[in-house]
C-alpha cells in the first residue's frame, strides 16, 4: 500500500512539474531587469532584459512574466530617445501574454500604478494600431445616390 502511495506522489508531483515547466533562472532574471529600473540602471536593465528575450527561456515565462517584461521594455523606452525597438520588443511581449493567457495577462496590466498604468495602455493602443494596420474600415458614412437625379 505504501509503495503505490508513494508512486501516485511521485507521479502526481512529476506531472505538477511538467505542466508548470517554470524556469527559476528566468524568473530570476526577469526580477533582476525590474531591478535594475528600480536602480535607474537601464544599460543593466536592458542587458539583462535582451539576454532574457534572446533565449529559448523566454517560452518557459508565464503569461504574467510575459507581461511583466512588456513593462520592463517600455519603462526602458521612457527613458530612451531613439526607442522603436524596445517599444516593438514590448509589443511583441504583450501579444505573447495575451495568446498565453489573456486573463492572467489583462490581471497584471490592471494591477499595475498609475504611472505604469498609462505606459501599458500606451502598449495596448500600439498594438491595437499596428495589429489592424492595413485593415481599412468600411465607410458607413458614403453617400451612394440611387440616380444623379
Amino acid at each position: 500500500m505504501r509503495h503505490l502511495i508513494s508512486i501516485v506522489i511521485i507521479t502526481a508531483l512529476g506531472a505538477a512539474a511538467t505542466a508548470c515547466s517554470y524556469t527559476p533562472q528566468a524568473a530570476e532574471e526577469l526580477r533582476n531587469a525590474e531591478l535594475a529600473i528600480a536602480d535607474g540602471d537601464m544599460t543593466a536593465a536592458r542587458s539583462v532584459a535582451d539576454r532574457l528575450v534572446g533565449t529559448p527561456s523566454l517560452d518557459d515565462l508565464s503569461a504574467r512574466d510575459l507581461a511583466r517584461l512588456s513593462m520592463v521594455y517600455m519603462r526602458m523606452a521612457e527613458d530612451e530617445n531613439d526607442n522603436t525597438t524596445l517599444v516593438a520588443t514590448a509589443a511583441d511581449l504583450y501579444r505573447r501574454a495575451c495568446r498565453e493567457n489573456a486573463d492572467s495577462a489583462r490581471a497584471y496590466y490592471m494591477s499595475l500604478d498609475l504611472p505604469d498604468e498609462a505606459l501599458a495602455s500606451q502598449l495596448y493602443h500600439i498594438v491595437v494600431a499596428t495589429d489592424s494596420a492595413g485593415v481599412i474600415p468600411p465607410d458607413d458614412h458614403e453617400f451612394h445616390p440611387d440616380s444623379i437625379f
